[in-house]
């Protein structure tokens, strides 16, 4: 397990203001006086706050043990940098789950979001048919090899399962405009890029043919 306490906070510049949000509120990252929270209820109007002015949903989850998963949903400044700075932690309309570490053992994973009750993302990995693929034919860019399931999300389809590539910075996403799944780099997961698409719109990325002869197959089905 890793300790939330790990993360770089650091005052930034005051922004833009926003307008006051509504968030679920279940424990705190840094404060101390927050009540505990056993149990994250949406149904509970105890578990729900107005954020002030200049404040985002957050949710922060770490890995408690092989089978727990513990979280923090709360409001948070938009002027504090959450994350490491070379994963920055950025607001964005939805809950994209993001790694806040440099160090890739790392559990810890956090989003800021700016719709009403955002930070409602399932803790843990996304329920999947299949949670490890096997790429090949995709020589381009080198993006042959094993991906699993992950809790990354791209802001555009949050409902959609990431996978990362098993030891490169290689990962397979769902892409708007057309292209559906696709592969790129985890700069990509932003940018909306991809080397190699499938044009398909399935519920994972190995249930149909993808483009250019790529290959992408659950492991241990043929």
């Amino acid at each position: 397990a890793h300790s939330p306490s790990s993360t770089v906070a650091q005052p930034l510049p005051r922004g833009r203001r926003q307008t006051r949000v509504k968030c679920y509120s279940c424990g705190s990252l840094f404060s101390k006086d927050t009540p505990q929270c056993a149990q994250f209820d949406p149904g509970n109007s105890q578990q729900v706050v107005t954020c002030n002015e200049g404040e985002a949903c957050m949710l922060y989850t770490w890995n408690k043990s092989r089978t727990q998963i513990g979280a923090y949903r709360e409001c948070f400044s938009t002027s504090i940098f959450l994350g490491h700075p070379d994963y920055p932690i950025t607001p964005m309309p939805t809950c994209s789950l993001s790694r806040t570490q440099q160090d890739t053992r790392s559990s810890i994973r956090a989003c800021l979001c700016t719709e009403d009750f955002c930070n409602t993302v399932q803790d843990g990995l996304p329920s999947v048919t299949c949670p490890v693929l096997t790429v090949t034919n995709a020589d381009f860019a080198d993006c042959n090899g094993d991906y699993s399931v992950t809790e990354e999300r791209v802001s555009w389809a949050a409902d959609r399962p990431v996978y990362a590539h098993a030891d490169k910075d290689r990962f397979i996403f769902w892409n708007a405009g057309g292209l559906g799944w696709s592969i790129g780099k985890r700069e990509y997961l932003t940018s909306g890029s991809h080397w190699h698409r499938s044009g398909l719109d399935s519920r994972e990325p190995w249930q149909g043919e993808w483009e250019d002869g790529v290959k992408v197959q659950c492991r241990g089905e043929d």
